[in-house]
């Protein structure tokens, strides 16, 4: 792949980019067999395997999911859909895994990149997300859509940051997994992006990203040293 020139700052998409959520649902489902299905050990792993099916898209309704789950584990707690809510807010950025190669993310930075965090989502859960995993201070800025107003793929986000940064699309580079959100919409507007494959599937609908990657490892390679020009 060709390496991008002329780029300022490099943008990250937050799930399934730089954490993972299946491993983050696993650790969840620990807490959910704790307080839900203590009375049925012998089923937790069966439970688990259930609760990752019916919570992994990231993209469905939270009171969708819960109802699915419901269903097909033969749900007998007293606890409704409000308390399994507030529960899942709680517990779940304590469960946040970092993707295994995030780190070569920084390598960006060493090379003279600025680089952000741009992700759905409401500010609590995903700024808690970041800061058990760390990354606080690895990036320039951390932005959830629900700080500012309508999610990706609504191009009000990209602008924002990009007023924020002071930068023009053709400087930035979007990186992301979801297609239509982390691809497209960027490219609408202007900006250059690069797919990051290893826990989605191409959506053929769109047309593909200038770069694709199956590891974290191979992205520094996509962008010149610029501190030796």
């Amino acid at each position: 792949m060709k390496p991008f020139e002329g780029i300022k700052a490099v943008l990250f998409d937050l799930d399934n980019t730089l954490i993972v959520r299946r491993l983050t649902l696993r650790k969840l489902a620990q807490y959910v067999n704790r307080f839900y299905f203590a009375d049925r050990p012998d089923e937790h792993e069966w439970i688990a395997d259930v609760f990752w099916d019916c919570f992994s898209s990231g993209y469905d309704e939270l009171e969708d999911c819960f109802a699915a789950f419901q269903r097909r584990v033969g749900w007998t707690h007293k606890a409704d859909c409000k308390e399994f809510l507030d529960f899942w807010f709680f517990y779940y950025p304590f469960c946040t895994t970092m993707e295994p190669n995030a780190e070569a993310v920084r390598e960006l930075t060493r090379k003279g990149y600025r680089i952000g965090i741009l992700t759905n989502g409401p500010a609590v859960l995903q700024q808690g997300k970041v800061d058990v995993v760390g990354f606080r201070d690895w990036f320039e800025f951390i932005l959830a859509t629900g700080e500012v107003g309508p999610e990706k793929p609504d191009p009000y986000p990209f602008r924002y940051v990009m007023d924020k940064m002071g930068l023009r699309p053709e400087e930035i580079v979007y990186v992301g997994d979801y297609p239509p959100n982390d691809i497209e919409a960027p490219r609408k507007l202007g900006m250059h992006t690069v797919w990051f494959s290893a826990y989605a599937d191409w959506d053929d609908r769109y047309e593909r990203a200038e770069a694709e990657i199956s590891s974290l490892l191979e992205l520094p390679a996509l962008f010149p040293d610029l501190t030796k020009k």
